[in-house]
């Protein structure tokens, strides 16, 4: 167990980890923005032509080719297809306003958060922060 637990730890902290976890955060940054960008102009116009936002997100894609892995990609192209649907066919309610706003932008939001896997990001952030401050207590208690 502790050579298991010896092995993550020079992973987890190695140079090369350390870029690779920069990496994906700086496309997730990059890629969430554009994706609200999208949404935002979905919920002021209705309906939209989808290319710029197809164009965008490929691009973003590019140029983050390096640090994205095949999953990854795999899952992105199933996201952009249901945001492209949701773009060129928003659903409409009874008075006229189009009801892929708040709803349906958080929920296409989580899912990419889901996708992009920062909820766990967020998860293991909060555990190691934990433990630092459970043995930062207890050293402090000698």
């Amino acid at each position: 167990m502790a050579e298991r637990q010896n092995a993550y730890s020079m992973g987890a902290t190695s140079h090369m980890a350390t870029v690779v976890f920069d990496r994906h955060i700086d496309f997730c940054e990059e890629y969430v923005a554009a994706t609200s960008k999208a949404l935002h102009a979905l919920l002021q116009e209705g309906t939209m032509d989808p290319t710029p936002y197809r164009r965008d997100l490929f691009r973003i894609r590019q140029k983050w080719a390096l640090w994205l892995y095949d999953e990854l990609e795999v899952k992105l192209d199933g996201f952009e297809g249901e945001i492209s649907r949701v773009i060129e066919a928003p659903s409409v309610g009874a008075d006229g306003a189009y009801e892929s706003s708040k709803a349906s932008r958080g929920s296409l939001i989580a899912y990419l958060r889901e996708i992009l896997g920062t909820e766990d990001l967020t998860i293991l952030r909060r555990t190691e922060l934990a433990a630092a401050a459970a043995a930062a207590r207890g050293q402090g208690a000698g």
